[in-house]
């Protein structure tokens, strides 16, 4: 894929989360199974980094806790869902517009990131390798990035979304293999169709030892405990640096 079709998508993700960011948010309760197994692990006084953090639900998952958070997303209205949601929350946090692919922080910034369900978004491998170096860089050594994405390669989901939908982006001009758009309903007029990467495990653990990351577990996940290909919802990758 060309820079310029990439950067294309880039902006394109953007507006579709700011259009859809009030609908999103509604559907987007409790921090769930995977993540409070993610925040469990990460000890008191880290400095997180959420990175697409759209409504900010997984600051829930550190209730009680002695841990400074910050959330990114590239909408400015997810940002406004998040600090909406959190408003009086006591943990320290904070919420920020910003891009993965030029995380606005020093390096070695923080202790943990956390990434969930975002990074499918990016478009290109020369992006996906430039976003994950970036997670790299502001962490601290030793720090650890946990990241998780959709598995649209289980059988039900080749069924949603439809084989025809597979061949029809491989087909298009520009477009990745393994690039599909997936359909957002929900609040709008007309459906909102969502560039997606369609990862596998080996794929990831690629990107993160290219960027200089030590793999710790990388598995299927179905409900925040390990599953098989066929039925595992999310990739699940843990990681030190």
């Amino acid at each position: 894929m060309d820079s310029t079709f990439a950067q294309i998508i880039l902006d394109k993700n953007t507006r579709d989360y700011d259009a859809i960011a009030t609908a999103f948010s509604e559907t987007r309760g409790l921090a769930g199974e995977t993540i409070q197994l993610f925040a469990d692990q990460i000890p008191d006084g880290a400095r997180v980094l959420d990175v697409g953090c759209g409504n900010g639900r997984f600051l829930d998952a550190f209730a009680g806790r002695a841990i400074d958070y910050t959330g990114l997303d590239v909408s400015s209205r997810m940002i406004a869902q998040a600090r909406a949601r959190n408003k009086g929350v006591q943990i320290p946090h904070r919420f920020i517009v910003g891009d993965m692919l030029a995380l606005p922080f020093p390096d070695a910034a923080f202790d943990a990131v956390i990434e969930v369900s975002a990074f499918h978004h990016i478009p290109s491998n020369v992006l996906r390798v430039q976003a994950v170096r970036e997670f790299a860089r502001v962490l601290k050594p030793g720090g650890r990035l946990f990241l998780t994405d959709w598995n649209l390669w289980q059988p039900r989901m080749i069924l949603r979304y439809r084989l025809w939908n597979l061949i029809f982006c491989w087909a298009l001009q520009g477009h990745d293999r393994r690039d599909v758009y997936v359909q957002w309903k929900r609040g709008v007029d007309q459906p909102i169709k969502r560039y997606i990467h369609v990862f596998s495990l080996r794929e990831v653990r690629h990107l993160m030892r290219e960027s200089g990351f030590i793999i710790e577990q990388q598995y299927y996940s179905l409900q925040g405990k390990p599953a098989h290909w066929w039925n595992g919802h999310r990739l699940v990758t843990i990681a030190r640096k």
